[in-house]
């Protein structure tokens, strides 16, 4: 993090233009951070190096000379609650607790079904269309955790 914070305004246009600075820049960082996260003693701290390594990132780009928070909607402010509350508060500690009470391979079938339920909740909920290739994909989703889910369990009955 601390290359990020030593480039010059320069360096900055350049990360805007080209896609290898980008990701030495920006993206190199981020899976850093992640690594880092996997260590005990820096899974406490890890979202929070990341959301004020992109506040940062965000601030020294000139994000927020366009950022006005009168408009900001009451639609937004109220989306931001429920990704708070129930993307994060209630969602990580439900997967702390299936970490807890599963099998690794069974609990970690989370990070494909999150993305179908929240395609699901954008339709019902917002009006959001799902298109034939959304469709395509969540059902391999769905039939890839299946698949996961009776892997374990045939292998935990082995065992």
């Amino acid at each position: 993090m601390t290359a990020l914070v030593a480039l010059t305004r320069n360096e900055f246009r350049l990360l805007r233009r080209e896609p290898l600075y980008l990701f030495w820049g920006l993206v190199f960082p981020v899976i850093l951070l992640v690594v880092l996260g996997s260590i005990p003693g820096f899974r406490e701290v890890n979202a929070d190096l990341g959301g004020v390594s992109l506040i940062a990132m965000g601030a020294l780009i000139g994000e927020w000379s366009r950022f006005e928070l009168s408009h900001v909607s009451m639609r937004s402010w109220l989306a931001l609650g429920y990704l708070t509350v129930f993307g994060s508060l209630i969602a990580f500690s439900c997967y702390v607790w299936v970490f807890k009470v599963a099998s690794t391979a069974r609990a970690s079938t989370y990070a494909f079904v999150n993305p179908v339920v929240a395609v699901f909740l954008g339709w019902a909920l917002a009006g959001e269309e799902i298109s034939k290739r959304t469709l395509v994909a969540a059902t391999a989703i769905v039939l890839a955790v299946i698949l996961i889910v009776r892997s374990s369990t045939s292998h935990q009955d082995a065992g």
